[in-house]
């Protein structure tokens, strides 16, 4: 789910606004990752910001990146991502969000129960780094559905072999 917060005027730094609502549900994993070789290097904050001179990353390119849940290759569940603008863009930014229900309904609709199954029962490795998570894509929470996908990072595993 999608919680907006916009024009902040509060007297607190952004960043301990945010950490103070972050406390009240859980601790922060220091999931920032080195730029040259993604692996996480414990530092809590990741900065995704354009750079003209490094054009062959996600985090710095301009271009827009392809569905993907974040951090789908870190071995923690129950996940909640929090995402600031601290400098909005004069163009583009986008982001899009998928309610996940929807999603799974859009499936039913499309008659594609086995697409479906094949979500739920699929172990698929996301890797990146020194990280991997092994997991469907798709997982039932309640009456909603959990996502863990990321492009290309993501293999069938087989066995022990990634195909």
């Amino acid at each position: 789910k999608v919680l907006v917060i916009e024009n902040y005027t509060e007297t607190l730094p952004v960043f301990n606004y945010v950490e103070n609502i972050i406390s009240n549900f859980g601790s922060i994993v220091n999931s920032d990752e080195n730029l040259d070789d993604g692996c996480v290097n414990g530092v809590k904050y990741m900065e995704i910001s354009f750079d003209p001179n490094d054009q062959t990353k996600y985090r710095t390119a301009k271009v827009n990146q392809p569905l993907h849940t974040d951090y789908s290759y870190i071995d923690v569940n129950d996940t909640i991502q929090f995402l600031m603008c601290i400098k909005k863009a004069q163009l583009g930014g986008a982001t899009t969000f998928i309610d996940t229900r929807l999603l799974v309904d859009m499936l039913f609709i499309d008659k594609n129960e086995k697409l479906f199954n094949k979500l739920l029962t699929i172990p698929v490795v996301h890797f990146k780094g020194n990280k991997s998570k092994l997991c469907p894509i798709l997982s039932k929470d309640g009456y909603d559905f959990k996502i863990n996908w990321n492009y290309p990072p993501a293999k069938k595993e087989i066995g022990r072999a990634h195909v």
